[in-house]
């Protein structure tokens, strides 16, 4: 829950404090690439999929 945001191969399940999918190794880091997307919480109970955030307009600011 530091705010880390990362991408996995297959769909990861939500532990009690984190995001986790079967083997590590399909997990991948995006720190390095700055991102920010204010729409996605720890609070959802489902993973969002690229292809869905893909799909969202860009704005100037997110209320």
């Amino acid at each position: 829950m530091d705010g880390g945001l990362f991408i996995y191969i297959s769909k990861p399940h939500k532990l009690i404090d984190c995001w986790e999918s079967s083997g590590c190794e399909s997990d991948k880091s995006l720190k390095s690439f700055k991102l920010d997307f204010p729409m996605i919480k720890w609070s959802d109970s489902e993973p969002w999929l690229i292809e869905d955030l893909k799909k969202l307009e860009v704005v100037n600011s997110y209320e």
